[in-house]
């Protein structure tokens, strides 16, 4: 919503943020509100990337769909490529002579976390190699999963030494105390680390962990 404001606001045009908490009532009831206001288009926003439902089939506005996608292929989605996003973290690794990589991602469930570890595990392939630990590490949560797990992964210290970690978010994103124990992890075992996706920063007053 802020590249929103950044792109609008120099054209004296206003945003009004709406946030339906994943309530398709609430929604309902503000398509209505905003459409009452006469608004000139609308930015459909969502926490992940996972396909959902239009929010109308007869919106009288344009409607642009970011960081999530509509599942009527005729609305415009915009949304990041998140199986080259895998792909450049294993490629990049690569070129630092990293051949044990391992990759940190959130629930199966989301799209985002499947797409960038198949990004990931072909791009391996195409080199004759398979992900570290077993492969994948995936988290629990819908928000902190991901951040569960490092730890878990570090505990697999013999396949992961000298190793690297392709996550889905940065360290400093992770909430504490995972954010220290994967920093302490990384220290201990000689980790490097390549971050993919978005990362928020942390709280005010609070400094991210470390990442080597």
């Amino acid at each position: 919503m802020q590249g929103a404001e950044d792109a609008l606001g120099p054209g004296r045009i206003s945003v009004f943020l709406c946030d339906s908490r994943d309530d398709l009532i609430r929604e309902q009831h503000y398509l209505r509100t905003l459409l009452e206001r006469r608004v000139d288009g609308i930015i459909v926003t969502g926490r992940r990337q996972d396909p959902r439902e239009p929010i109308g089939s007869d919106v009288p506005v344009p409607v642009v769909y970011a960081m999530t996608s509509s599942t009527n292929p005729g609305d415009l989605s915009l949304i990041p490529d998140d199986a080259e996003g895998g792909a450049i973290a294993v490629r990049h690794l690569l070129s630092t002579g990293r051949t044990k990589i391992g990759h940190v991602t959130g629930p199966r469930s989301f799209a985002a976390s499947r797409l960038r570890a198949q990004g990931a595990e072909q791009t391996l392939a195409a080199d004759g190699l398979e992900l570290a630990a077993g492969g994948r590490c995936t988290g629990n949560g819908p928000r902190s999963g991901a951040a569960r797990r490092p730890t878990g992964c570090c505990g697999r210290r013999p396949a992961w030494t000298r190793s690297s970690a392709a996550t889905t978010r940065s360290p400093g994103a992770w909430p504490t105390p995972y954010g220290r124990r994967a920093s302490a992890c990384l220290r201990t075992s000689r980790w490097s680390a390549s971050t993919t996706g978005r990362s928020s920063p942390p709280p005010a007053g609070r400094r991210s962990p470390r990442w080597t």
